[in-house]
């Protein structure tokens, strides 16, 4: 007797697309996707090796979509929804605007670098003003004679304020040595592409070193009125680079790298105790 049994439907021994799906694009240009497959359950370790290797998103947006992500959850009948996130940058130049963020805060430093101590070549310091006249003021700066070996130049170094001479007079810098100096830190962040790989890493590279102006403007960005004229000003403190997906930094879908520069105010950074960064971009 003939089968009245009427098969119908998919398998889903290969993935099948379902139509819900999301991309989202942030201000400074990072692009991420969501999109669920439907599959049998037979075939998830297949699945899961696929998307591993990283995949393209399977809709055309212009710009390349790399997977860097996935879960899977099963449910009844031997079914199981693969859901798939998507990394990219939507920007010709294969990275993404920097997300700054500027603090401004404090420094301890030498008091002997504060502006108002100026440099003092004889014994009578009457043009310091925070050593100050001693009749006048009654800083009690201490200050020893220092010979130059070279050129028999005598030198008078500073040794520290002392206490008040006088009885009824207190010394408010009795025992100062620091100043609290104002410091600005702008840390920033910045999703390479692949392609990108080599100015993701040379801005690694960079720490310790003051930028090039054009480097500057690139990770400040115009509005900052400090960093479009003054590269040698900012100093890179940190960088920590974490590729987003395989683990290969050559081949992840995106590096992210996290920064942080330090002004160095008008006179910038003494290029022979830091010296100059190589070119980033």
């Amino acid at each position: 007797m003939p089968s009245t049994r009427i098969d119908f439907g998919n398998d889903l021994y290969e993935l099948v697309r379902q139509p819900a799906g999301t991309v989202e694009m942030d201000a400074y240009g990072l692009v991420q996707a969501q999109a669920t497959f439907a599959c049998d359950v037979s075939i998830i370790p297949t699945v899961l090796s696929t998307f591993a290797t990283g995949q393209p998103y399977p809709d055309s947006l212009g710009f390349p979509l790399t997977s860097y992500r996935y879960r899977v959850t099963t449910q009844k009948a031997g079914l199981a929804m693969v859901t798939v996130d998507y990394i990219g940058v939507n920007r010709p130049n294969g990275y993404t605007d920097p997300h700054i963020q500027g603090v401004v805060n404090t420094s301890a430093q030498p008091i002997e670098t504060h502006p108002n101590f100026t440099k003092i070549t004889d014994s009578s310091i009457s043009n310091n003003v925070l050593a100050g006249v001693p009749a006048a003021k009654f800083n009690n700066a201490i200050f020893g004679p220092q010979t130059d070996p070279t050129t028999a130049t005598v030198q008078w170094a500073f040794k520290g304020f002392g206490v008040s001479t006088t009885a009824a007079t207190v010394n408010r810098k009795a025992g100062v040595r620091q100043y609290l100096r104002p410091m600005t830190t702008v840390r920033g962040t910045i999703y390479f592409r692949d392609s990108q790989s080599g100015a993701a890493e040379s801005l690694s590279e960079s720490i310790g070193r003051y930028l090039k102006t054009g480097d500057s403007q690139t990770l400040i960005q115009p509005w900052c009125v400090y960093g479009v004229v003054y590269g040698s000003r900012w100093l890179v403190t940190a960088a920590n680079i974490e590729p987003m997906g395989t683990p290969d930094i050559l081949t992840a879908p995106v590096i992210k790298v996290t920064y942080d520069l330090m002004y160095g105010a008008i006179l910038g950074w003494d290029p022979d105790i830091y010296g100059q960064a190589p070119s980033i971009f």
